[in-house]
């Protein structure tokens, strides 16, 4: 959703908050699942988040006004956040767990759903 807010342009502060509670999102999936806390503060935690710049680009695009049928169209690679965010949300709901940022997400990837009233909602 940071690439979304990025595309949007609506702050900095906007991306960091979303950015935190979409670790916190993931992190209560994996701890849920018996995960360690630093798993999700390592390189393959955080620093996969920083660096998946497919993820990052394809949100710019969306921010940007295209739908995502638009933003994936011509693309070799899917990206996996795309396909992640449907599955987490089902492991999510088998698990018990609230997933708000994701939850958010997949509305505004597949339900049409208004960034700026999702991030609202988050407050």
């Amino acid at each position: 959703m940071v690439g979304i807010v990025e595309g949007k342009q609506l702050g900095d502060n906007t991306k960091s908050f979303v950015f935190v509670r979409g670790l916190k999102d993931i992190e209560n999936i994996g701890l849920k699942m018996g995960a360690q806390r630093e798993s999700f503060y390592s390189l393959t935690g955080l620093g996969d988040l920083l660096l998946h710049s497919r993820n990052r680009n394809l949100g710019i695009e969306i921010g940007n006004g295209k739908t995502l049928e638009e933003a994936l169209d011509g693309k070799v690679h899917v990206s996996e956040g795309v396909i992640a965010c449907k599955n987490a949300i089902e492991l999510a709901k088998k698990l018990g767990v609230k997933i708000p940022v994701i939850e958010g997400l997949n509305k505004i990837l597949f339900e049409k759903g208004d960034i700026v009233e999702i991030i609202e909602s988050l407050n």
